[in-house]
């Protein structure tokens, strides 16, 4: 169960209504975060432009978001993202390496090198391997670089939030995982 009340748009403050749907539920996120109207407006528009649509493909995303997400052991983030992930056309062995559950790589060589990154990123402390690093910048541009690590840093961000506040995986995210096995 959610520490804090997942807002409603008839409990939300009248500030934040427009961020709900007229029908149904808006997402933990939006639902947590509408306890603080001041919050809600500059919190979700910058979560959406680091996790949506940019320069980087779709599947790099959540290559990125989901093993971070795992690293950090964020239930809610690992729940969704891993129904995400398979919509991203990751299959079930690649779901199972980036959620940490195998240490088989299945991925292509550039994305087992991002694997790296985000485990160097999401892990480490201080910094980091020069070894790492010299093949990164081969492999990726400086663009990509700065984006994956902003990705990895706001990820981590929002699997504390989601883990303190103990936000739940939707249902229907629930009903997929459990449809196709995944715990």
């Amino acid at each position: 169960m959610a520490l804090v009340e997942l807002l409603t748009r008839a409990t939300a403050p009248l500030t934040v209504k427009g961020h709900f749907p007229e029908e149904g539920q808006a997402g933990p996120l939006t639902a947590s975060l509408a306890h603080v109207p001041e919050l809600l407006p500059v919190s979700m528009p910058f979560i959406s432009t680091v996790l949506g649509p940019s320069n980087i493909d779709f599947r790099t995303k959540e290559i990125v978001i989901l093993r971070t997400s795992a690293n950090l052991g964020c239930a809610y983030c690992v729940g969704t993202h891993t129904v995400v992930a398979a919509r991203a056309g990751l299959d079930r062995a690649a779901l199972r390496f980036l959620r940490v559950e195998a240490d088989v790589c299945p991925l292509t060589a550039r994305e087992a090198l991002l694997s790296r990154w985000v485990d160097a990123v999401s892990l480490g402390r201080g910094e980091l391997d020069d070894a790492l690093c010299t093949e990164v910048n081969e492999a990726f541009t400086e663009a990509e670089r700065v984006e994956i690590t902003l990705l990895v840093g706001a990820t981590m961000m929002l699997n504390r939030y989601a883990t303190a506040l103990s936000l739940p995986v939707s249902d229907a995210h629930l009903a997929w995982l459990t449809e196709e096995g995944w715990q």
